[in-house]
């Protein structure tokens, strides 16, 4: 699986991320995720979630941790096209 990590607070140091990383890679393994997944993850400070979260959910607090399917539905859920995502 192909994990892209990006650390927006410049907060977590590099045994941190290499940590999450490992993680990720460990729970992809054990729920026998394609190797040609792609995986995103962000991390942001309190204030740009709350505006991610307050713009696509409609929710204006922070939260800890929001997720985007490109390729899945849920129910009551926008589809997600990729232009516009949060670059945050």
């Amino acid at each position: 699986m192909n994990i892209d990590l990006v650390d927006e607070t410049n907060y977590l140091s590099t045994e941190q991320l290499n940590l999450v990383n490992d993680v990720l890679h460990f729970a992809a393994d054990q729920q026998s995720v394609e190797s040609e997944a792609e995986m995103s993850v962000t991390f942001v400070s309190d204030e740009d979630i709350k505006v991610i979260n307050r713009d696509y959910r409609g929710k204006d607090n922070p939260t800890d941790v929001i997720s985007f399917a490109l390729e899945e539905l849920g129910e009551d859920e926008l589809e997600v096209i990729g232009e516009g995502l949060p670059l945050h």
